[in-house]
Order: structure tokens, then C-alpha cells, then sequence
């Protein structure tokens, strides 16, 4: 039984990181599921049996599985032989006993749509977010951004404030996650502008000073209504 990813090539990062990021289609039709189910390891069937909603366990086996597919073409081996470490924090990677090559991911899902960014020897963090609506953008900008980047938000009309709230939500996101210490490092002890050109860039690193000029950033929208943020560090001595 053969799993054929429902995902493309969407993304290589401007700049010389060598990133590459997929675009996954979680809502790939149910008789998909078969197959993916097939790649699965056996905590990842645990953890599918044990998600209640049909359209979740559905999301997650075809993320899983086609993330499998992708690191295991990077790789040169069987999807089914990819193993994965999860770090303190919980972030996953390739065993070292299967990645002689130190190829690095990061996966990110929101509603039907995942991306999947990998690159070779340097950290990476990923994030993606449906453009929701039902949010209160200045009360949160309030209490989980920096005082800049809710200062930012101040006087912007409904659609460009959501917007603007969702490009600076992913990029702390992808940060975070790069980074490896998830919510350890508080959303406010950091802080992005936004260059000319709309490149996300570090600001302020308040928690960490010399985690500021480690890291690059690019920012795209990988389906209509979704954001997407991808942070990879400069060099690989700046990985961990």
C-alpha cells in the first residue's frame, strides 16, 4: 500500500540557508488514509487513536505521514525508518542514529493546511495560522507582545490589524520553535519590526542578546486565508 503525499514544494527560502518548505493538504480525500496509516510508528498510532474527532485523527495521520514521506526522500531511506528525539521542550528531530546528514524540520498545522520546512545542519521553526476573525487582536497584542508590537496595532482598520496581529503571532511562533524553548522564553521578551520590504526581523531579544543576528526569517501565505512564518538560523554554528 503506497502513500502519495498531498503536498507540494512551496517555498525555498531567499536566502543561503538552503531551506525548502512544503505545503501539505490535510484534507486529502479519506481514501488517503489507508496508506498513511501504514507509515505510522507506533506511538503515532497511540497518539491517532486516542485524538475523538474524525477530522482530526484525519489531519494528523496525513501530516504525519507525509512529513515522514518528505524527511525520508531528503534522508535516502523508508518512511517507516525515519525515527524521531524530542527535545526538552518537546521539539522533534530525525535520531541521530538515522541522520548522518543532521537534516533539521519543523512541522506546523492550522485547520486544512501544514507546512513543512527542512533544512540541512541549521535549527529551523515553523508556523502557520488561519486569518481568523473571531479574535480580540489588541487585547491579546496587550498582553502576550512586546510594548512596540502592540503600540503597532494601535489605530489599524479590521482587516490590517488582523493581518498585522497573524504576521507578528507566526513570526514569535517560528522563533520559539526554532529556538527549541517554547513558551520558557514570555512572547514579550522579544519583538519583531518588519523591514521595507516585509521581512521579518528581531528586533529585541530582551531574554537572550545574542540570539538577535542568529537568525532569518521569511514570511509568505501558503493558502488563501492562512499565514505562514519561517525562522532558520544564519549559520550552522548557530544551531544547537
Amino acid at each position: 500500500m503506497d502513500f502519495t503525499p498531498p503536498c507540494d514544494s512551496c517555498q525555498s527560502l531567499p536566502c543561503d540557508s538552503g531551506a525548502q518548505v512544503w505545503r501539505i493538504d490535510l484534507a486529502a480525500p479519506p481514501a488517503h488514509l489507508p496508506a498513511a496509516l501504514s507509515l505510522l510508528s507506533e506511538d503515532e498510532r497511540a497518539r491517532f487513536d486516542r485524538f475523538k474527532i474524525p477530522e482530526v485523527k484525519h489531519r494528523f495521520a496525513i501530516a504525519r505521514a507525509s512529513m515522514r514521506t518528505v524527511l525520508a526522500e531528503t534522508a535516502g531511506m523508508k518512511p517507516k525508518d525515519v525515527r524521531f528525539h524530542y527535545g526538552p521542550q518537546g521539539k522533534p528531530s530525525i535520531a541521530r542514529e538515522c541522520n548522518p546528514n543532521d537534516i533539521r524540520f519543523n512541522l506546523s498545522h492550522s485547520g486544512d493546511t501544514a507546512i513543512l520546512a527542512v533544512v540541512v545542519g541549521r535549527e529551523v521553526g515553523a508556523d502557520v495560522e488561519r486569518l481568523r476573525d473571531n479574535l480580540s487582536f489588541q487585547k491579546l497584542a496587550t498582553r502576550f507582545f512586546s510594548p512596540a508590537e502592540a503600540d503597532s496595532l494601535s489605530g489599524l482598520e479590521a482587516g490590517s490589524l488582523k493581518r498585522q496581529f497573524f504576521r507578528i503571532w507566526t513570526a514569535k511562533e517560528a522563533y520559539i520553535k526554532a529556538v527549541g524553548l517554547g513558551l520558557r522564553i514570555p512572547l514579550d521578551r522579544f519583538a519583531f519590526r518588519f523591514a521595507q520590504d516585509g521581512t521579518p526581523e528581531l528586533a529585541d531579544t530582551s531574554h537572550d542578546p545574542t540570539q538577535r543576528s542568529k537568525w532569518l526569517f521569511h514570511q509568505f501565505e501558503p493558502a488563501a486565508g492562512c499565514m505562514a512564518t519561517i525562522g532558520v538560523a544564519r549559520s550552522r554554528e548557530n544551531s544547537a
